[in-house]
């Protein structure tokens, strides 16, 4: 499982700035590790200069989990007609990415429905991470004296592909 580093160099931030700012880094890259089902196999940690934000999460998933879900479509009544799929259960399917004859049947409170089963395939994390912050992302944030600007750099790195090198 790969580390997750994120790294922000930015100008200089106040001294009474930089616990918050640290600490509310770490909830949100938590936040976001968890809403994209990426979550960290041990404690993140944080580190802060006055010049640098950075959060390490360790072991994060390589990907996310394929997800199954149940949708459910029309009324089987208006599915079907005399055992022949309707317009309604062809355009169902067609919106489900699932043939027709896929489709099920199942009961609710409400009466029978159509259903029909998606895989929504996990995307690896790089993607994620790359996608949500961006290759360089910038963030302002107000100070007494203006605006605190900065640049985003992050790692994803699987350390157990590193080889354990003695220096010469």
């Amino acid at each position: 499982m790969p580390d997750f580093l994120l790294e922000i160099g930015c100008e200089e931030i106040p001294a009474r700035m930089i616990d918050a700012a640290s600490q509310e880094l770490r909830e949100r890259v938590a936040a976001l590790l968890n809403r994209e089902r990426l979550s960290s196999s041990g404690n993140l940690s944080s580190f802060d200069t006055p010049r640098r934000l950075a959060v390490l999460a360790p072991g994060i998933a390589a990907a996310q989990d394929d997800v199954t879900e149940q949708v459910t479509g029309p009324s089987a009544t208006v599915a079907y007609k005399d055992g022949q799929p309707t317009p309604a259960a062809h355009a169902f399917a067609k919106k489900a990415g699932v043939d027709v004859s896929q489709l099920a049947t199942i009961s609710t409170t409400r009466g029978e429905y159509l259903a029909a089963k998606i895989t929504k395939k996990g995307r690896s994390a790089a993607e994620i991470v790359a996608h949500i912050l961006g290759d360089t992302a910038r963030f302002d944030t107000a100070a007494r004296q203006g605006t605190v600007t900065g640049n985003v750099k992050m790692t994803i790195t699987d350390v157990s592909t590193f080889s354990k090198q003695k220096p010469e």
